[in-house]
């Protein structure tokens, strides 16, 4: 229920009593300064208890002797400022008796309606207050987290990021939580919990769901809510025991595809956290967009050095057909045509067999580019730094998505990109022109190659886009926002 209502309702029943009690006295002929004071501490027992307990949901007993001083303290003045507003009210015959309602009854009605917008902001905002995140997401504050990844592994050449994710919340958050369903080397902060399904250890799917289970139901007094990492299927699995427990679940989700899945998890979360419209193409209140995010001071440039005249291009990522890195192998050949050096590294690591077989494909199509064109396997996220910090440019051909975190990678490394996915368009900052090349188009992409080859601006380009990464996509400023959502909806 939507906290306004509980807060009107709780506020209601408070209300409620506090005028029947008024009324009641005020038949006794009872002074009316007399009247509204005993009726206010009658109800004030009832206000503090509905306010606490259900409308901001704060079992919580710790803080308790110290909410009950701040919130009587808040009611005194809160007595004070309501019998002045209705003395003014009675006094200047601003009210007048309407058929059989007494004046100040209907005095009192007005002095609620004004004092209960002011004590919303203080009860919510101080005195039952659940977190106080900073922007720089330095402290840990209250929140406790679940959070359910694929893999967890330092070393990984693409979940390897998200180990500086989950650093991130733990400095941002109290406790952190982490099922993941294969686990490997990680180094995290003593408030980090880790939890394995074993796929590591070759676990069946019945002993997966099993094991979420558990660790779901075994540390249910260490977090207030779930964060899925790029799986709908999570959602859905943990849905029944997460809501038993009334735990709220988001979900972090950047890809272009639709399925099923993702529309059932959608309508099973409590908030859903993506990049940019394209990278979540369903369109419901609880989405957020936030921008795709990287750990910017990781990949700075040490040195700032342009290569010589060999052009050198970089692409990280998957290996797998929506790349169209055989586009960006035909730019080789044009490139190579009019006599330009360059020298291209495809860094990245095959999933499916049919990724392997589009391997295949593109070392046949550049036979012959053998020196031009090198293929170097996957590389541990944590070292893909000094591989930027070796290239001038970085290419990433793949259509309109969700914004590629490679690319903005990039951009942190103070390189150009060129880029065929529209969804950057904003971020390129003034050279859309020089940087975002038409999709499958081998000519437009060697083009775009060959005028920055040529470019002189190529390091003022660089410091732009370095600029442009670092105050709109920085990791550090993601996982704090991220926690201060989540916190907004427990």
């Amino acid at each position: 229920m939507n906290i306004i209502i509980k807060y009107i309702i709780s506020g209601g029943t408070a209300a409620v009593v506090d005028l029947a009690v008024l009324n009641f006295l005020d038949s006794l002929g009872m002074y009316y300064v007399l009247s509204v004071n005993i009726a206010f501490i009658i109800a004030f027992f009832v206000s503090f208890c509905l306010q606490k307990y259900w409308t901001f949901n704060d079992a919580g007993k710790s803080k308790t002797h110290n909410q009950l001083i701040i919130y009587f303290a808040v009611s005194v003045s809160n007595a004070f400022l309501n019998t002045l507003i209705i003395h003014i009210l009675l006094s200047y015959g601003i009210v007048t008796q309407i058929s059989f309602i007494r004046p100040v009854i209907i005095a009192q009605i007005i002095s609620g309606a004004l004092i209960a917008f002011e004590s919303f902001i203080i009860y919510r905002y101080f005195i039952f207050r659940k977190n106080n995140i900073r922007a720089d997401g330095g402290n840990k504050k209250s929140l406790k987290i679940l959070i359910i990844t694929q893999k967890l592994d330092m070393n990984d050449s693409y979940f390897g990021f998200f180990h500086d994710w989950i650093s991130l919340f733990s400095s941002a958050c109290e406790k952190v939580i982490v099922i993941s369903l294969e686990t490997y080397k990680y180094d995290l902060p003593s408030n980090v919990k880790v939890f394995t399904l074993g796929k590591e250890k070759k676990n069946s799917k019945i002993k997966y769901l099993y094991l979420l289970y558990k660790y779901s139901f075994l540390n249910r007094k260490n977090y207030d809510a779930v964060f899925c990492h790029m799986s709908p299927l999570y959602v859905i699995s943990g849905w029944f025991i997460w809501k038993a427990l009334n735990k709220k679940i988001a979900l972090w989700y950047v890809h272009r595809s639709v399925d099923l899945k993702l529309r059932i998890a959608t309508i099973l979360s409590n908030i859903i956290f993506t990049a940019t419209p394209e990278s979540f193409r369903i369109k419901n209140k609880k989405v957020k967009y936030m921008g795709q995010a990287v750990d910017i001071k990781r990949f700075t440039r040490i040195e700032n050095k342009l290569s010589d005249n060999i052009l050198k291009v970089i692409t990280v990522g998957r290996i797998t057909p929506i790349k169209k890195l055989e586009i960006l192998i035909e730019a080789v050949r044009i490139i190579q045509s009019k006599n330009i050096p360059i020298k291209v590294s495809i860094i990245g690591a095959t999933v499916e067999t049919y990724d392997l077989e589009y391997e295949k494909k593109l070392k046949e199509l550049s036979r012959n580019l053998e020196n031009e064109v090198l293929f170097l396997g996957p590389i541990p996220n944590k070292d893909l730094p000094e591989y930027y910090w070796k290239h001038d440019v970085c290419v990433n051909l793949a259509p309109t998505g969700g914004l590629d975190k490679t690319v903005l990678e990039a951009m942190a490394s103070e390189m150009p990109v060129v880029v065929a996915n529209r969804a950057f368009k904003d971020h390129l900052n003034g050279f859309v022109n020089e940087l975002l090349c038409r999709e499958n188009d081998a000519n437009d992409c060697a083009d775009k190659l060959i005028s920055l080859y040529y470019n002189k601006n190529r390091k003022q380009i660089s410091e732009v886009l370095y600029k442009e990464v670092n105050e709109r996509s920085s990791l550090h400023k993601l996982i704090p926002s991220i926690v201060r959502n989540i916190n907004e909806i427990i």
